[in-house]
């Protein structure tokens, strides 16, 4: 994990207080995934268990299902930028191919 800001450390002992151990949450999902949370991340956890601690019955579960969803949110996202590209780059090969080695619209 990057040296988190001093922002972020205020913001982590704010969450801890309010009943979440996100001390803990962070270094169970590193032991576990074997990946590193960026404060960005932590730093969106965090804000959320606050804005729905009134809410949230149980924080550890919570916790787990925030990180599953922004987890998969990246992987999406990543998959589809990557499949954009991919995509682009194919069908314009497949076009030199097809229309005789020009460039498809000159």
């Amino acid at each position: 994990m990057d040296k988190p800001t001093e922002e972020l450390r205020k913001l982590m002992q704010v969450t801890y207080l309010s009943g979440l151990n996100i001390y803990a949450l962070t270094n169970k999902i590193q032991n576990v995934t074997f990946y590193s949370l960026p404060p960005s991340l932590i730093e969106r956890i965090c804000k959320e268990y606050l804005k729905y601690k009134g809410s949230i019955r149980s924080p550890w579960a919570w916790a787990d299902k925030v990180f599953r969803l922004i987890r998969d949110e990246a992987y999406a996202s990543g998959v589809q930028a990557k499949s954009k590209t991919e995509y682009k780059e194919v069908n314009t090969e497949l076009m030199e191919k097809l229309f005789g080695g020009t460039k498809f619209g000159t």
